[in-house]
């Protein structure tokens, strides 16, 4: 045990002491008769202790400071707090996220009597993540009524300061049908003379009505401390006491694309007797997982397709349409396919055929289609499609080329005739 005993001199400037971690240690003071005390002050927070009184120090030690105090200093800090009547004006940033509508209260509190040292507002009873911010605190306390009404009581350490101003942030549930926003604003009790101006942060997917409701406007001269909040984002703003309310409506967006086909390759081989193989590659760009349809022309049977070089299943939707699902974590993706079928034999001099490809609903940038006839054979073709002429190409082969196409089956009619042939 260690005991140490401090004499006091009034008037003197006061002692600093350094305390050390430990389990247990208390500061007392002895006979101080009347018309003195002891101010002490302990990580910041001041005391005053009369006689015989005593208070546990922290147990990780710190900084202690002592300063006596004489009559008039004494009459005045002990004397019991006096209430203060509070007029409140509040500046209420309100933030729509998923889910909540998240409040950061900026308070400012005059009274004109009383002490100042404490006050009590009237929170939203459904606040929660209630947290308090400003000079001069003490403490706060949160205190739930029977009746579900919530209060928070703030309490300063200096005497005598009757102008306030603190930092309130709580969250309201904000739920997703809700055509009407209740805002609310801490009240104090029994008072209407509280005056609230709600910001509220606009969003590109709503649209705000009120009587009275201002904006959009840009965040220019808001207080400071909203500025990170707003970034630069419009808002609107509407004044009232404690509440106010504001009427909701999405607004109306016009939809894109979730998916489009970037490139689009086509090999249709055909045999002599009319049987045909057709190949084809598509590469999609789309937004997290999307279906594929494809509606197939008649006489064309799927016999493979893959996603990414992965064999997949396709699904039947009925009326010769089949969907692929693409998966959710790729942005690109390839899909392959590959049909078998038949169409009339080739005439051994000339004739037409009428052939067509799958059709997708998808916007299509490029499609490039290769037609190759049995050998021997040379075509000219009319469609949907212009024919590219390629040094590669034997006369047999038909290169086609279609941009900037959506839900359009592409399709072909082709002249043919022996090449060979002599007028």
């Amino acid at each position: 045990n260690l005991e140490m005993r401090l004499l006091a001199t009034l008037g003197a400037e006061g002692a600093l002491v350094l305390m050390p971690p430990c389990p247990a240690s208390i500061f007392e003071t002895g006979d101080l008769g009347k018309e003195f005390s002891v101010a002490l002050k302990i990580d910041g927070r001041e005391k005053v202790l009369g006689s015989n009184q005593l208070v546990a120090m922290p147990l990780a030690g710190g900084q202690l400071e002592l300063r006596m105090l004489g009559g008039e200093e004494t009459r005045e800090a002990l004397r019991p707090p006096e209430p203060s009547t509070w007029r409140w004006q509040h500046q209420a940033l309100v933030i729509p996220s998923d889910g909540d509508l998240i409040y950061q209260v900026l308070g400012s509190a005059s009274a004109s009597e009383g002490s100042g040292m404490s006050a009590f507002l009237a929170l939203p009873a459904d606040a929660r993540e209630v947290k308090v911010v400003g000079e001069d605190l003490a403490a706060q306390k949160l205190r739930r009524g029977g009746d579900r009404s919530l209060g928070l009581t703030i309490d300063w350490k200096t005497r005598g300061l009757l102008e306030r101003e603190v930092a309130i942030t709580y969250q309201l549930p904000r739920r997703p049908l809700d055509r009407t926003w209740k805002l609310q604003a801490p009240a104090a009790p029994g008072d209407n003379s509280t005056l609230t101006r709600f910001i509220v942060v606009g969003s590109p997917e709503l649209s705000y009505a009120a009587d009275g409701l201002g904006g959009p406007f840009p965040p220019k001269g808001l207080p400071s401390i909203f500025a990170d909040d707003l970034a630069g984002t419009s808002c609107y703003q509407i004044e009232a006491a404690t509440s106010a309310e504001l009427a909701i409506s999405p607004v109306p967006v016009v939809a894109t694309a979730e998916a489009t086909v970037s490139e689009a390759f086509w090999n249709s081989k055909l045999e002599p007797d009319g049987a045909m193989l057709v190949e084809g590659t598509m590469t999609l760009e789309h937004r997290g997982m999307h279906g594929v349809i494809l509606e197939i022309p008649s006489g064309l049977t799927l016999l493979s397709c893959d996603v990414g070089g992965q064999p997949v299943s396709a699904v039947n939707l009925g009326d010769s349409k089949i969907e692929i699902n693409l998966p959710a974590v790729a942005q690109k993706s390839r899909v392959s396919y590959s049909f078998t079928g038949r169409t009339t034999a080739i005439d051994p001099v000339s004739g037409t055929l009428e052939l067509s490809l799958p059709k997708t609903p998808l916007f299509v940038l490029t499609l490039n289609w290769k037609i190759e006839l049995p050998t021997g054979y040379q075509a000219e073709t009319s469609g949907n499609l212009v024919r590219l002429a390629e040094a590669s190409d034997a006369p047999s082969r038909l290169t086609l080329r279609k941009n900037l196409c959506r839900d359009e089956r592409p399709a072909a009619n082709i002249f043919y005739q022996r090449s060979n042939l002599k007028n």
